[in-house]
């Protein structure tokens, strides 16, 4: 205890010296300012001056000092605080001496002078700026700090900014001759972040050799484009980039003999010229060691990474040693370097030449160097090498002689007298640029490379290099000699290779001293097929190849199998060639003994040209022998299409044939390809199918030549008849013609028909065809025509197509071949003009489109819509020679007939027994029936014919008008009738607006007909007009082969004179507004009508009208005396005596009419003065009277006349009678009685009462 008791009160007693020592320490400020300015040779000025107890350790803060130099005041050295440490002990014992001063806030200018010469301002009391201060006294010992303070520095030896660091922390510490230096501060924004320096040194820092030393150095984010500008480093310039770095310095007897560190950089922008590099980073670790006679740097942990280049942990090392004064040895050993990296790097900075520059930017390597090295012994005259390189996906471009390389991987040792090289790559290229158009590619290739050094210069070889691409293996020796004198290169090569696939052919050919032509041509000629083997050899000098003057030998020789050859565009392949392929030299030539081109077996082949570079053409020559079939073949997918494009689209061929052929294929823009061809037939067929003709054994040779196809004399057979046949070329055709027999009798076997059996005999014939040679269009189709004058034919047809045998009529029938559609024209004379339009059917075979069969001389013309049209201008057709000629017996349409319409004008249609005139019909088919227009002298209107009109389907006519003559008087000879049945008649529809008889219009007439089983209703017969009404009906039947027409109908006229003069039956009657009845039969049909044997009855009655042409006198006599005249007469109206004819007031009656005879109980005649009663029988198949006629006056002794009514005999009786009692006693009023018998022609008439 007493131990601390005794130190306490020491200690107490201690600090309270020290106190009273502190508060007097500002009555020495002056003392203390004359004594720093007398030490340092400057003047010190302090602002303030105060004392504190740090601890235990007194402390003096001098404020706001500052010190002015002597002999010059501009130069002031400010100060923010400089604090002094003492030591307590030397306090008490009265020695006042800091051992630590620290500095803060103040700015220092250190400056570096022109000489190298450092200079702090403000401490020098030298006159000349230019000279250093004295830094003893920072030697000294003790510890100096410089806190938070701003330093300066200045260099005049560069022309450079002021660099000024901020926030600067310095140390010295000096114990005896160890001195230890400390410095961390902040760097300007445009150099860096912040740096520290820190070093150690031992020894007289004053003496040339006599101190050690070590340093570290850390700066972080420097700016190196600004560093290294002041650092004058000309190797590399930075546009951009930042870096960190950090060294390790070792200095022995004042030298530097040891740096190691490492260093990163990012987004630097290494500037060349214009070109830049920018690297993504770059770091390293490094050590450089000085050594007894030279120097040596390793570098570890060497990245690097650009864009497209990455580097990762290489290694490498530079050893430079100077052996003497004249030779120095440099090695250089690399492990894991990416040589693209240092390419890059080597490219942008001047540590190169601009010749090597260059090489590198165009051959562009990039790989990576494995445990490599390089040794050179260089002296004044000469250098010496030796090295080992061992690559590892080494690439390179192609430049002068120099081929591209892709990824190869190799071993090999060297110096400058000899080497080797062990090739052992994998999935590699090399590229001879200007000789091989393609990188030949490599997916294994071995072998040892040698070289030496000879008297006369270098010789390069290999006994042996094997490869294997993707296509071939090959095995080549070669041996190269390379002359020092400047000779052309010797070259001795020899390559065998293996089986390879034939298309890849032009890939392993030096196209470069090829034509461009060649080149295409062998671009696009192996399509497939192998290489079986073969090899190559190439003697000669490097300047000399291609050896065209044969002064050395390049020669590639291989066979091939089942190669598919494409010799040229437009031409067919050849396929399954076995072929000798030779290239020699400056040549090429291809024999083939076996193969087929188009399906056609190949005799022998020669494809050939002799100058690859210069040579317009290329020759192919050879042979073939098959079915000619395949030669079509051959044709068809060659340009010589062009030239036989009708025949070979439209006609096919068959049987053996020999070809040879001689093309010359161009290899130039511009030229066209030379084609001569020579066809031996043997017998062969030629058929067209759409026209269905054949031409037989055909014989002889054809030729093909530059104008076309040709030949003479060639022998065929058509229709089983010889022809001769020739082709000659004309112009822009090729015209084919044969010459021979028109065989009716074989024609008909050909193309069977029931209208060859009224056509009989021979004729002679020609068969032109014409083939254009360029292309189908529509101005340029092949066309084929036959002509006969048809002398020796006959043709047993009714006019206008029958034709005698010793007469001549030109038949020419012509088509174009060449469209989808084959137009058929047939010229008949001038009788006959038939266009037809044949077009392929959904089964590809043709079929007739349309046609026109026009009569006359005018062309015919196609319809617009399909089918087959009768048209032009008959003059006259007789039917029942055409009905009988066709066979014809019914009037049916055949179902299978194609023709749909019809526009014909006939200006005599010869009916039996009748004729008409003027007859157009113009209509058409259209869904399942006809429709048109007809137009004649008797009709005119549309018309409607379905086609079941047979079967039951309604036939319409619709007509404007019916025209009839009117009725001729019966001149007893009945019309032959037509031979038809009933059930020949179709259900028929007659509607006409107008039924004319003559120039008379009675009315519209509407017929309808309807079949059945035994024969033919006749629904309606109607004739209606404002003045008429006639309707009908009835039938035709036809039993047990017996036919019977029955009608039943009625008249209603309001003018029965009138009806009667338009029909043209009398003209004698005047009004008689009539209403009449009948029901009557006949045997036979409707138009069969005869008054023989007609049946049935009829009722007649009739108004007021006026007979006609009667005796006047008798008529005016009776007429005076009627009792009913008399009124008239004293009205003085003499109107029926001075107007013609005599008049009636009524008639009525009914008739049973039995086998032609007519019979009647009470028809009677009124007229104004009389009456007639009339029984009894009027034959009208015998035409005579048995009749029994009673005529009553009325009032007086007049007798009233009735005439013939209804144009037939039924009052004629009386008419007679009248006549002979004329000029009798007539004053008496009683009536008469007579018996009229006898004919119509000569009645007797006798009287039976008064």
């Amino acid at each position: 205890m007493w131990v601390l008791t005794v130190s306490l009160v020491v200690l107490a007693v201690l600090l309270v010296v020290l106190r009273f020592f502190l508060t007097q320490v500002t009555e020495y400020k002056q003392e203390l300012e004359a004594y720093l300015s007398k030490e340092i040779g400057g003047q010190v000025v302090i602002g303030e001056m105060t004392a504190r107890i740090d601890g235990f350790s007194p402390q003096i803060s001098l404020k706001n000092v500052s010190l002015d130099e002597l002999e010059n005041q501009t130069n002031t050295l400010s100060i923010g605080e400089i604090r002094l440490s003492l030591s307590p002990w030397d306090v008490v014992k009265g020695n006042i001496k800091p051992n630590n001063i620290i500095i803060v806030n103040t700015r220092i200018a250190i400056k570096r002078l022109v000489d190298g010469r450092i200079s702090i301002l403000g401490f020098s009391n030298d006159k000349n700026d230019d000279s250093s201060g004295d830094f003893s006294w920072l030697l000294e010992d003790g510890f100096y700090e410089v806190i938070d303070s701003q330093i300066v520095w200045q260099d005049d030896m560069r022309d450079e900014d002021d660099i000024t660091l901020q926030h600067a922390n310095i140390t010295f510490q000096n114990i005896n001759n160890e001195h230890r230096l400390r410095i961390a501060a902040t760097l300007p924004k445009n150099i860096g972040n912040s740096f520290v320096l820190s070093l150690a040194v031992s020894g007289d820092v004053f003496s040339s050799n006599d101190w050690f030393a070590k340093g570290y150095l850390q700066a972080q984010n420097i700016n190196l484009s600004a560093v290294l500008l002041r650092l004058d480093i000309e190797q590399f310039e930075f546009e951009q980039g930042m870096g960190d770095i950090e060294l390790w310095s070792t200095w022995d007897g004042a030298e530097l003999t040891q740096v190691k560190g490492n260093f990163s950089s990012r987004g630097v922008r290494l500037m060349r010229d214009k070109s830049s590099l920018t690297i993504d980073k770059i770091s390293s670790d490094f050590a450089w060691q000085k050594l007894v006679y030279g120097w040596r740097l390793d570098a570890n942990k060497f990245a690097f990474k650009t864009n497209e280049v990455v580097q990762n942990d290489g290694q490498f090392s530079l050893h430079i040693e100077q052996i003497d004064e004249k030779n120095e040895l440099i090695n250089v050993v690399v492990n894991a370097i990416n040589i693209e990296a240092v390419s890059d790097i080597l490219q942008h900075a001047d540590v190169l030449g601009e010749a090597h520059r260059t090489l590198l930017h165009d051959l562009a390597p990039h790989g990576r160097l494995l445990d490599s090295y390089l040794s050179i012994k260089t002296s004044v005259d000469h250098h010496d090498w030796a090295g080992c390189l061992h690559l590892e996906g080494y690439s390179n471009n192609a430049i002068e002689d120099v081929p591209a390389i892709e990824n190869f991987n190799g071993v090999g040792c060297a110096t400058d007298v000899s080497g080797w090289a062990d090739i052992h790559t994998q999935q590699g290229s090399v590229y001879f640029k200007g000789l091989f158009r393609d990188p030949l590619l490599i997916d294994t290739m071995k072998g040892r490379l040698v070289w030496s050094k000879g008297v006369d210069g270098w010789q390069v070889g290999t006994h042996e290099i094997q490869v294997k691409s993707p296509h071939i293996s090959t095995t080549t020796r070669f041996n190269a000699q390379v002359f020092s004198d400047g000779s052309p290169t010797l070259i001795d090569l020899q390559t065998h290779f293996g089986e390879g696939d034939a298309i890849n052919t032009s890939s392993y050919l030096p196209v470069g001293i090829m034509g461009d032509g060649v080149v295409n041509w062998l671009d696009n000629a192996f399509k497939g097929g192998q290489a079986v083997g073969g090899g190559a050899v190439w003697r000669g000098t490097l300047a000399g190849f291609p050896y065209k003057n044969n002064t050395g030998l390049f020669q590639v020789l291989f066979n091939t199998a089942d190669v598919h050859l494409h010799y040229a565009d437009e031409w067919p392949d050849i396929f399954g060639i076995t072929a000798e392929v030779e290239f020699k030299n400056q040549g090429m030539n291809i024999t083939s003994q076996k193969g087929h081109i188009a399906g056609n077996n190949i005799q022998q082949v020669t494809v050939g040209v002799n100058d690859l570079a210069n040579d317009q053409y290329l020759n192919i020559t050879g042979g073939i022998k098959d079915d000619i079939k395949g030669l079509y073949d051959f044709f068809k997918q060659s340009p010589i299409k062009q030239s036989m494009s009708g025949l070979l689209e439209h006609s096919r061929v068959s049987g053996l044939a020999t070809v040879d052929l001689d093309i010359k294929i161009p290899l130039r823009k511009g030229l066209d390809a030379k084609v001569n061809a020579q066809a031996t037939l043997l017998g062969n067929t030629l058929i067209f199918p759409n026209l269905d003709l054949a031409v037989k054994n055909v014989k002889g040779e054809v030729f093909y030549g530059k104008r076309g196809l040709s030949a003479k004399s060639l022998h065929a057979s058509v229709f089983g008849k010889d022809v001769a046949v020739d082709i000659r070329p004309d112009k822009n055709h090729t015209v084919i013609t044969g010459k021979g027999e028109l065989d009716i009798n074989n024609l008909s076997k050909k193309y069977p028909s029931e209208l060859w059996k009224n056509i009989a005999g021979k004729s002679a014939a020609t068969l032109t065809v014409n083939i254009p040679h360029n292309s189908l269009s529509a101005e340029e189709l092949t066309r084929i025509t036959l002509a006969s004058d048809l002398k020796g034919v006959s043709i047993k047809y009714p006019e206008p197509i029958g034709l005698a045998s010793k007469d001549m009529l030109l038949l020419k029938v012509s088509t174009t071949l060449g469209k989808s559609s084959v137009p058929v024209n047939i010229r008949y004379g001038k009788r006959v003009q038939a266009a037809l339009l044949f077009e392929k059917a959904k089964d590809k075979k043709l079929a007739l489109s349309k046609a026109d069969i026009h009569m006359g001389n005018s062309p015919g013309s196609l319809p617009e819509r399909a089918g087959v049209r009768l048209s032009g201008h008959i003059q006259e057709l007789k039917v029942a020679d055409w009905q009988q000629a066709l066979n014809l017996t019914k009037l049916e349409q055949s179902k299978a007939s194609s023709v749909n319409q019809i526009d014909v004008r006939i200006d005599t249609l010869a009916w039996p027994d009748s004729s008409f005139e003027q007859v157009s019909i113009k209509g058409s088919r259209k869904g399942l029936a006809w429709q048109g227009a007809i137009n004649s002298q008797y009709m005119d209107g549309s018309f409607y014919l379905p086609d079941n009109a047979a079967s039951g389907g309604l036939i319409k006519l619709d007509l404007d008008r019916v025209s009839l003559p009117k009725a001729k008087q019966d001149n007893g000879v009945e019309a032959k009738p037509l031979a038809l049945e009933p059930t020949d008649f179709p259900n028929l529809d007659v509607h006409s607006k107008r039924l004319m008889v003559g120039d008379a219009n009675l009315g519209a007439l509407s017929i309808k007909l309807r079949r059945k089983t035994n024969g033919l209703i006749i629904q309606q017969l109607d004739v209606i007009s404002p003045r008429d009404k006639f309707t009908a009906k009835g039938a035709w039947e036809k039993t047990n082969n017996q036919s019977v027409t029955g009608l039943i109908g009625s008249l209603k006229s309001e003018s029965l004179g009138a009806l009667l003069k338009d029909v043209g039956l009398l003209s004698d009657l005047e009004g008689a507004s009539s209403n009449i009845y009948f029901d009557l039969n006949w045997p036979g049909a409707p138009q069969a009508f005869s008054k023989a044997s007609v049946n049935g009855l009829a009722t007649v009655k009739t108004k007021k009208g006026r007979l006609l042409n009667v005796e006047p006198g008798f008529g005016r006599v009776f007429g005076l005396l009627g009792l009913d005249t008399i009124k008239r007469r004293l009205q003085l109206d003499f109107s029926d005596l001075v107007q013609k004819g005599l008049s009636f007031d009524k008639i009525k009656g009914r008739f049973v009419v039995v086998n032609g005879d007519a019979r009647t109980d009470n028809l009677y005649v009124e007229s104004p003065s009389s009456r007639l009663d009339i029984v009894g029988r009027i034959g009208l198949g015998k035409e005579d009277y048995d009749q029994l006629i009673t005529v009553t006056p009325k009032s007086t002794d007049s007798l009233p006349v009735a005439g013939a009514l209804a144009g037939g005999p039924l009052l004629g009786a009386a008419i007679y009678i009248v006549q002979k009692v004329a000029g009798k006693t007539v004053n008496k009023l009683t009536g008469y009685q007579y018996r009229v018998t006898g004919s119509w022609d000569n009645p007797t008439m006798k009287q039976l009462s008064q």
